[in-house]
Order: C-alpha cells, then structure tokens, then sequence
C-alpha cells in the first residue's frame, strides 16, 4: 500500500507539471479557472501529504492569504469589489494545490530534484526541435493547435517582430516565453542539484542553444542567474571561476546582440507591445495607484480599475479598446505587489513572504530572491498558478540542498 501511494504521488506530481507546463484554463459562467489540471492534482496531493504540514509555514500561509483578502477590501473606493472576490478565491485554490505540490517534494533529497529537473529538460528540448523538423512539425503543430485553437496569423506575426522572422517553437506550451521559463527553472534546478565537474559548460552550452532556438529574452536570465551563483559561491579570486563568468558574459552579449538588440528596437518603434505592457508599464500602474490610493492600493486583481485610471491620466483610447486582451497583462508581479496593495499593504505583505520564504529554506539565499525578481518583472497574474509553483518548486529545492549541505558537514 505504501509502494503504491509514492508511485500515484510521483505520478500526480507530474501530471501537475505537465498542467502547468500546457497552462490550459476554462470559464465557468463569470468565473475563469485557471489551470485545471494543477488544480485536481496539487489537491489530491495536499490530501495524500497533510501529515506532513509544518504549523509554523501553514500559519505564515494563512496569514499571507487573510492578509491579502483583508487589504484588498479595504480599497473599497477602488470599486470593482466582484474582481477582488473572484481574485481571492482564485488566489486561495491557487496557493492551496502549489502547497500540496510541494509538500510531495517536502523531504525529497537532492538527486530527486536533479532527476525530475534532467527528464523535464530532454522532453522540452526534443519537442521544441521536433516542432521545426519538417516530417514532425506537422504533428506537432496539429496537437497544439487541438490544445489551444491558436490563431496561426498571430502567431507567424509575432515571429516576425519577435522571433526575428523564423518559428519560434513553444514545445506544446502555449507560447515561447512560458517555455523560456520552464527551461530558466529546471536548468537551474539541475545546475544546483547536481555534483557534475563539468556542469559549468553544460550549463553554459545548453542554455546558448536554447536561447538560440527559441530566441526569447527570457532565457537569457540562466546566464544572469549563472553570474551570481557562481560570485555567491566562488567569489572573484579563483581563475577558474573568472573564466566561467567571463565565458558566459561573452555569450550573453552575442545573444543579446543577435537577439535584444532587435528586440529593443521593435519595444521603442511601438511594434513590440507585449514586452512594453510587461515591463514597462507597470511602474506607472504603481505612481497611478500609490497618488491615488497610498496606503492600500486598488486590492488584488482590480485590473479594470487599474485600466481606467490609465485612461483618465493618458486618454489612450487604444489602450482602453484594447483592454480585454491586455487585461492579463496589465502589470507584472513586482508592479501587481505594490498597486493592488499600496505603500502600507505591500510592506505587510512583502514582509510575510519573507518569513514563509525563509521558514521553508531554513537559510537564506540571495539566488532566491534573484529569480523571485526575475520571475516577478516577467510574469503577469499575481494569483497565477505558475509564479506560485515556481517559486515553492524552488524553495523545496534550496531546502533539500541546505539539509544535504548541513549533512555532509556532519559527516567531516
């Protein structure tokens, strides 16, 4: 009965993965409920591991939730009070099922995340170059099609602007930046978790040809998180460690300028809206909502609210007509952090994930927080499911190298 218990858990975390991976959603009347599949899933193993629940971060948890219902309702001049309803109990199914998926990784050793992080990297890497071959992109691009009912014209579209007019394959995501992101994490997951001498350059190598391929921006953030880890943990005085982050500061500028540079040019002509309206915009979301509402912003999700302010400030009526579609990307997660919560919601807040942050990972780590950052200037739904299970994804996996560390110290 145990057997089959770890192998129905082993089994649901992947399907959670897989769920967020392909990031499908449904509506229900008014109601949209965002990944379904993690949400069957993650529960299901909350249930299989609620004995394995630590009062000190469930009660963190808890008063992360409560804390982010009770100041969104105190922005009842905000209006749109439905938005902040339907918002919190997303955000409570969407923390509830994450902490259910890592509560079955919750004392996982090391190896089991160098596993996981190896198996997710081969199967996105075999579909992304299968969607390019020409006997397999057929099928390929068929499944994916049958997955999403993606508009084809749009999408060659954005190549054009983005992916510099070739195909950029999204390896049966739904767009080419989610699956950026998922290789960003689980090559990280794997460089930390593995013991390998030559992880440095498989690192290195992998992530250049991924970014290539897939020719997002986002990948680029594994040679930035590469240049810290490496400084956090070797320092600037060995020669070795000199080579590896001049090797990877040269590889990052030949991107860049293969990449970004054009990237760049079509965001300032006012071609690229979407990476504009992700990274830029949002800090005038934050002025807009902090000399309006200081003290505890517009509440969570209060998009609408948000886009009509914009429009009374700028009379962008472009924007405004085209606020259904850029609604899910209003503001990124830093930004969301202190709009819907203002100067005073934010701190309170901030200072909670703090606590929960560092109670799971037992020691601090500057890594951490480099990819929090990252992830939050990119990622665009503060109640999403994918910025939440990333980063409990990575909090499990810092806390098993922090016990293995602590384990081998013993041991000399």
């Amino acid at each position: 009965m145990i057997i089959k218990i770890k192998i129905n858990q082993l089994i649901l975390i992947y399907i959670f993965l897989i769920g967020l991976y392909i990031r499908h959603g449904f509506d229900i009347g008014n109601f949209f409920l965002p990944y379904p599949i993690c949400l069957i899933s993650g529960s299901l193993l909350l249930l299989l591991n609620i004995y394995q629940i630590n009062k000190t971060e469930l009660f963190f948890i808890c008063l992360f939730i409560f804390s982010v219902i009770y100041i969104s309702l105190l922005s009842l001049q905000t209006g749109y009070l439905n938005e902040r309803i339907k918002g919190s109990i997303q955000l409570c199914f969407v923390l509830g099922s994450t902490y259910g998926f890592f509560l079955a990784m919750y004392n996982k050793k090391k190896e089991y995340f160098k596993k996981i992080s190896k198996y997710v990297l081969i199967i996105i890497t075999i579909l992304c170059i299968f969607e390019l071959l020409p006997f397999t992109s057929t099928i390929i691009d068929y499944i994916h099609n049958t997955l999403f009912d993606y508009n084809w014209e749009k999408r060659l579209y954005r190549d054009g602007i983005i992916g510099l007019g070739y195909k950029r394959p999204t390896g049966l995501s739904q767009e080419a930046s989610h699956v950026a992101w998922f290789i960003v994490i689980f090559s990280f997951i794997w460089y930390f978790t593995t013991n390998n001498n030559k992880k440095n350059l498989i690192y290195l190598i992998y992530s250049f040809f991924m970014t290539i391929l897939i020719r997002s921006p986002i990948v680029i953030f594994s040679f930035i998180i590469f240049i810290f880890y490496i400084i956090q943990k070797k320092g600037l005085t060995n020669v070795k460690t000199l080579f590896a982050i001049n090797f990877s500061i040269i590889m990052l500028l030949l991107i860049g300028n293969y990449i970004l540079i054009e990237r760049f040019s079509n965001i300032i002509s006012g071609v690229d809206h979407s990476a504009f309206t992700r990274m830029f915009r949002p800090f005038y979301f934050i002025y807009l909502s902090f000399i309006n509402n200081p003290f505890f912003g517009s509440g969570l999700l209060n998009n609408e609210y948000l886009i009509n302010l914009y429009y009374q400030y700028t009379n962008d009526l472009t924007f405004l007509l085209r606020r259904k579609a850029t609604s899910m990307f209003v503001i990124n997660n830093i930004g969301a952090h202190f709009a819907y919560f203002g100067i005073l919601g934010s701190s309170i807040i901030g200072y909670i994930l703090y606590k929960i942050f560092k109670t799971i990972m037992i020691k601090n780590n500057l890594i951490f927080y480099i990819i929090l950052l990252l992830i939050g200037m990119t990622e665009g739904s503060y109640a999403g499911q994918r910025m939440w299970a990333f980063i409990f994804l990575l909090l499990a996996t810092f806390r098993s190298v922090h016990i293995y560390n602590y384990q081998q110290s013993k041991v000399k």
